[in-house]
């Protein structure tokens, strides 16, 4: 196996993760040679040395990434290194590099840091960075702005072949987004049956919601609480120690596990939601995901401008994590015939994991509503759609903003015909 140096063109410290990736290309000149490297160093390395290689990604890659920042007092350093510029769609500005400075200099410095990963993205020209600001001037009297990024995945086209393993690909974010902005890219599905033979098992998928769906707002809210207080104590009655791993979100992370372990609302073992693909767990029966990533009113904002649907942004942020949590269980075990028992909580995510289980051709799945007495959670039902709710009016509330309106509407019609009346005088 051929071997060549390779070192960072620009001596800035020691050899970055980046910097070591795109030299693979030229490194090994001779054999074969499999490079593992991650998703992120993917999206931002120079791919141009790896012409004749195969790539195989394992996953959805994340192609769109969003951040939110409070700039107020940070405003005369984002308009000395970045300007927006005028996109094609006029629905949003771009984001561009104004100055010299690097990514690494964003990061070390104390008050730049947090535009790190933003300067990162634009100043490495392998995805386009916008934002909804007009102007930054907005900054003044805005609390918090959003940039967000997309990938653009042309540099992949220098690969011979590239080839995508993921579950639910074509549901994705990644996805719809490739399929609209690249249609030149073409696919071709690979499902090929596996030679791995599994034995015929059950999955059991415990939910407690039916008539609402687990969001941000009501788990933030008292009501929210309760309900997963109670949800908790029903989980913790049911399932074993040593036969449980669970997850939730970081926000309920303190509800359901205590310090020292031994008071924890959950036994079994926490996990983080994204779990890597590991067999460690493979001898658990009992997985509970109380896990919530609904879309904000200002990620449907911008989905709206990059053309990508709320339902792709929950299959991905949201059902997509449950799949493969409950598939680190003995469910992955080819000759377990045990029972798994899930417990998530509401229908639409009971539903989703149904679909999935099914599809394996090896698993009877069975749906079932806890509805646990005296909480009312399984037929409570609420407006889950982001933004303010209509406040409902008292009769006295109704009678006076009818008022007000008319009240207003004479106004401006007498401005109307003011206006009128001086344009006309003018002439």
């Amino acid at each position: 196996m051929g071997q060549n140096a390779y070192d960072d063109p620009d001596r800035i410290g020691g050899t970055s993760v980046r910097v070591r990736v795109e030299g693979l290309g030229n490194t090994y000149t001779g054999g074969h040679v499999v490079a593992i490297i991650t998703h992120e160093a993917l999206k931002t390395s120079d791919l141009s040395g790896f012409r004749g290689w195969k790539l195989v990604i394992d996953e959805r890659p994340s192609i769109w990434d969003r951040q939110s920042l409070s700039s107020k007092l940070s405003k005369d350093l984002l308009t000395h290194h970045f300007k927006l510029e005028q996109r094609a769609d006029k629905k949003a500005r771009r984001i561009i590099s104004t100055s010299n400075a690097t990514a690494k200099d964003f990061d070390e410095d104390s008050c730049g840091n947090p535009l790190a990963v933003m300067a990162q993205r634009i100043i490495g020209d392998r995805c386009e960075v916008a934002t909804s600001l007009q102007s930054f001037d907005q900054l003044d009297v805005e609390r918090k702005w959003e940039w967000w990024s997309i990938w653009a995945p042309t540099s992949l086209k220098v690969f011979d072949q590239v080839t995508m393993l993921a579950h639910g690909l074509t549901q994705s974010v990644a996805y719809q987004i490739i399929r609209s902005k690249w249609p030149e890219f073409e696919w071709v599905r690979l499902d090929r049956a596996t030679e791995l033979r599994h034995m015929r098992r059950t999955v059991v998928v415990h939910y407690y919601a039916r008539a609402h769906q687990a969001s941000r707002t009501l788990w933030d809210s008292p009501r929210g609480r309760r309900y997963l207080t109670a949800i908790g104590n029903d989980i913790a009655s049911r399932v074993t120690a040593d036969r449980h791993i669970w997850t939730c979100n970081r926000n309920e992370r303190s509800l359901f596990e205590r310090p020292d372990h031994e008071t924890s609302l959950l036994p079994g073992k926490c996990l983080s939601p994204r779990q890597q693909g590991s067999n460690l767990w493979s001898c658990r029966n009992e997985a509970t995901i109380l896990f919530t990533a609904k879309p904000s009113a200002c990620d449907l904002s911008i989905a709206k401008v990059i053309g990508i649907s709320p339902e792709a942004i929950v299959e991905t942020r949201e059902l997509d994590i449950m799949v493969q949590f409950a598939c680190r269980t003995s469910v992955r075990v080819a000759e377990s015939t045990e029972t798994v028992h899930l417990y998530v909580y509401d229908e639409v995510q009971a539903r989703h994991l149904e679909a999935y289980f099914q599809s394996t051709g090896y698993c009877d799945v069975v749906l079932d509503l806890i509805d646990i007495s005296g909480m009312g959670i399984a037929e409570y039902e609420r407006d889950s759609r982001p933004g303010r709710k209509r406040k409902v009016l008292t009769p006295e509330e109704a009678k006076a903003a009818q008022k007000a309106k008319r009240e207003k509407e004479t106004d401006r019609k007498r401005r109307q015909r003011a206006d009128k009346k001086k344009t006309s005088e003018a002439a």
